[in-house]
């Protein structure tokens, strides 16, 4: 069982109200909760700000699989539950899961909620995040005993060799996801920190604003698409 707090839109990169608490019980539950944008962790006035976390019973962990272009490297949903055994979490499907986006062929996109003891402090969530790569590193020194052994004994060890160079990949994958992530929360920051310091709309058109904060403008058939330094996508229709 967890938590987490939904909002009256989605996809909208620039809402920060999450006012409906979910408590998930089950896929039900999950299900009616994501049907909107979320976070994972309680704000004051539901208002999402580094200043105004309140408290999180939920981990989360992002798995877009932009670590590598070759499928045969790209992380599924199976492949956490073999990664973690025995501990409880809850996998849903991105809404670009399977889908093109900035260019990149279509893959597996999928959020990982794992549920944890209620923590009052935002520093305890990063450490949890660290966590996750300690428990890969416990499994492969564990495999990696195994198959010493199996290779003294002169036993078949192929299979194990295989989990080793799987766990690898994913811990490889899940540390680039970590430092990718605490990037993107420093350049949304800034940009956060950038518009409330405006004390005025703007009326015409500033290149120094778009060089600063815009990364690409993508132009498609039926919409356009805006991504920003941050890492957030707007879509615009055509």
């Amino acid at each position: 069982m967890f938590t987490i707090y939904s909002a009256d839109v989605t996809g909208n990169p620039g809402n920060c109200s999450y006012p409906h608490k979910h408590v998930i019980l089950d896929e039900d539950s999950l299900k009616a909760a994501i049907c909107h944008d979320y976070v994972c962790a309680e704000y004051k006035n539901s208002y999402r700000n580094g200043d105004n976390f309140i408290g999180s019973d939920c981990l989360p962990v992002d798995c877009d699989n932009d670590h590598s272009e070759n499928p045969n490297d790209w992380v599924t949903p199976d492949d956490i539950m073999q990664a973690f055994p025995g501990v409880s979490f809850a996998i849903h499907y991105s809404r670009y899961n399977n889908r093109e986006k900035n260019g990149k062929a279509a893959r597996p996109k999928f959020h990982v909620l794992f549920p944890i003891e209620y923590v009052s402090d935002a520093a305890v969530i990063r450490a949890s995040q660290a966590t996750t790569i300690d428990s890969i590193d416990e499994n492969l020194m564990a495999l990696q005993q195994e198959l010493i052994q199996k290779a003294n004994s002169k036993e078949d060890y192929d299979e194990i060799a295989d989990e080793i160079f799987r766990l690898r990949e994913l811990r490889q994958k899940t540390t680039v996801d970590t430092a990718a992530r605490d990037e993107q929360i420093k350049r949304i920051n800034d940009l956060q920190g950038y518009i409330s310091q405006q004390t005025a709309l703007l009326t015409e058109f500033d290149e120094a604003l778009v060089r600063r904060w815009i990364k690409q403008i993508t132009i498609w058939d039926d919409r356009i698409t805006v991504e920003l330094k941050s890492g957030v996508s707007i879509n615009v229709d055509a």
